[in-house]
């Protein structure tokens, strides 16, 4: 092979790299305009997240540091990571609302694994729906 000719592979390739990139791209920028959109915020640390954070406001004076340093910076709606968890964080009591009544199951409520354990399989907290409802019913009478 001559230079020229590995020089037309390589450029080839690259072109080819290039125009695969640009597609992958282009689709993922088209999916993540259909998804939900997720609130400003900051998942802080990988692994430990904004849990060091959180733990030193509890023992401080004022432990709602932490809610209000985040809604002063990312509004009444926010993301962060606490113990391992991604969590969106309301501090609206419109938005807690919606949420509470749950209307229609949008929302599923999840617990700790450890909270799962202790309160068992077929605890109230386990279940969700028309489930839920009926053993609630049947609680209260």
């Amino acid at each position: 092979r001559s230079v020229m000719e590995n020089m037309e592979w390589c450029i080839g390739v690259c072109v080819g790299i290039v125009v695969l990139f640009m597609s992958w791209w282009f689709l993922m920028k088209k999916e993540n305009n259909n998804e939900i959109k997720i609130p400003k915020g900051n998942s802080g640390w990988p692994l430990i997240g904004e849990t060091l954070d959180f733990v030193a406001s509890c023992y401080s004076s004022r432990p709602v540091t932490f809610m209000e340093n985040r809604k002063s910076i990312y509004g009444d709606v926010f993301k962060t990571n606490i113990l391992g968890s991604n969590l969106i964080i309301s501090t609206d009591p419109e938005v807690n609302k919606v949420i509470l009544h749950n209307q229609k199951n949008i929302f599923i409520p999840a617990y700790p694994k450890s909270i799962k354990e202790l309160m068992g399989e077929h605890s109230i907290l386990q279940l969700n729906g028309n489930k839920h409802k009926k053993l609630h019913s049947i609680i209260a009478v």
